[in-house]
């Protein structure tokens, strides 16, 4: 399902690029200087965080890559899509988890919720600032009193030590309440 919406985002961007000059948009223009920021506060060398242009030739979709060295999901590769409309900087990118994981904010169909993506967005927030709000998703930010996956969010209030267990079994690749996470760790 995951997959399939990601396909459909990229497909949304191709037909863009080909039915006009996409790069002479002021999302295009926008997203290239949003791009400059985050190279100069996010370095190529961070262990933790990894932004990827599948197609180099398009800056309105990237992926990121988020390593958390310091929560319950220490150790997994959490992996978002990011896409960018041409409405952009008035509306907020699009961001998608590529994988089920076991987390308050983050649907099991890959919906983020994040107030930068959201309620919080204004036309001067940048990519750097949603980038650094899903590392932020696993430290600091973690909100099980707003959240997308109720399951995770009430079992986090309730129990940490139990929450704790079946984040790392379902980053393994296990299952939780017959719902089966693809590996991440």
């Amino acid at each position: 399902m995951i997959a399939i919406k990601i396909k459909k985002e990229q497909q949304i961007q191709q037909n863009a690029v080909n039915n006009q000059d996409i790069t002479q948009t002021g999302a295009w223009k926008r997203a290239l200087s949003d791009q400059q920021e985050f190279n100069d506060a996010f370095p190529p060398d961070l262990k933790n965080l990894r932004i990827y242009f599948p197609d180099n030739k398009n800056i309105l979709y990237f992926e990121v890559e988020v390593r958390p060295d310091h929560s319950f999901w220490a150790g997994g590769l959490i992996v978002f899509t990011v896409s960018i409309s041409l409405d952009y900087p008035m509306t907020p990118p699009k961001v998608l988890c590529k994988k089920k994981i076991f987390h308050p904010n983050i649907d099991l169909e890959g919906k983020v919720c994040l107030n930068i993506l959201r309620e919080d967005w204004r036309p001067v927030s940048s990519l750097k600032d949603v980038i650094f709000g899903l590392q932020m998703l696993f430290t600091q930010l973690t909100n099980p009193t707003d959240p997308l996956n109720k399951e995770a969010a009430e079992l986090m209030l309730k129990d940490q030590a139990q929450f704790a267990q079946v984040v790392k079994s379902t980053m393994k690749g296990g299952s939780y309440n017959g719902v089966l996470f693809e590996k991440i760790a």
